[in-house]
């Protein structure tokens, strides 16, 4: 009897929404200092942070959901559930 209760094997693959982060390099991150009355916490990105954010590229919102499906709708991109 194994012990683990997901053995390696069974995990080893990555979940469509990770592998479209991959093959896009899409990046989001939440800014927990950020006050949403002021400015939305979530960002996403495609790229290097910095060349982003030089090109104003970065995509803001209320919800890591909201940035990414405008940062799709914004470069063309379908969703890792469309594809």
């Amino acid at each position: 009897m194994n012990p683990e209760l997901f053995p390696a094997d069974a995990v080893a693959v990555p979940s469509p929404r990770l592998r479209w982060f991959a093959k896009h390099n899409v990046h989001t991150n939440l800014d927990t200092k950020m006050d949403p009355d002021e400015c939305p916490p979530w960002a996403a990105w495609a790229g290097d942070l910095q060349t982003a954010i030089d090109n104003d590229t970065v995509i803001l919102g209320y919800t890591e959901d909201d940035v990414l499906c405008a940062w799709a709708k914004a470069n063309g991109v379908r969703m890792w559930n469309e594809e």
